[in-house]
């Protein structure tokens, strides 16, 4: 997605085409029966479960599989606590599970744990991802953000 925004003289353009979309814990997305397609960049976040059912047909381009390890990568200075996930021991690694009778296709590039239950993964890409995250934090009164790469190797696990 891109957006152009005028401020008085000038034009500014924002675009969202090299951006994973974070899918939250707080969602749980399944797929079934039916053919699908996700032409972008997805990352699923610590505690997100997202299932290929009896039925899906999924080809997604770039997906992402975060474990709260990763995101522990990020660093920030040492004198501000860390607040990223303030609850984090009640968050679990994020889940991508192909059951039985579904199938899914990567399409550019895969990183992470994808576990296959009975079903079918086709890895047309890359087997690893880079994806840039960030912290916010307040520091002497001021909003600051400090970013990183992280990596994500494919693994599959069959269960």
């Amino acid at each position: 997605m891109s957006l152009t925004v005028n401020l008085g003289s000038s034009t500014t353009t924002v675009s969202t085409a090299n951006v994973f979309f974070p899918l939250s814990w707080r969602l749980k997305v399944s797929l079934y029966d039916g053919n699908y397609t996700m032409g972008y960049k997805y990352k699923l976040m610590p505690g997100h479960v997202f299932t290929v059912g009896a039925g899906a047909n999924l080809t997604i381009a770039t997906l992402a599989v975060y474990t709260q390890a990763k995101l522990d990568e990020v660093t920030q200075p040492s004198n501000v606590p860390n607040t990223h996930y303030k609850n984090k021991t009640s968050i679990v690694d994020a889940q991508c599970v192909i059951e039985a009778g579904g199938k899914m296709t990567v399409s550019t590039a895969v990183g992470g744990k994808i576990t296959i239950s009975g079903g079918t993964f086709t890895n047309n890409g890359s087997t690893s991802v880079k994806s840039a995250e960030g912290k916010g934090y307040t520091l002497f009164g001021k909003w600051l953000y400090s970013t990183q790469d992280i990596s994500f190797s494919l693994s599959t696990v069959q269960a």
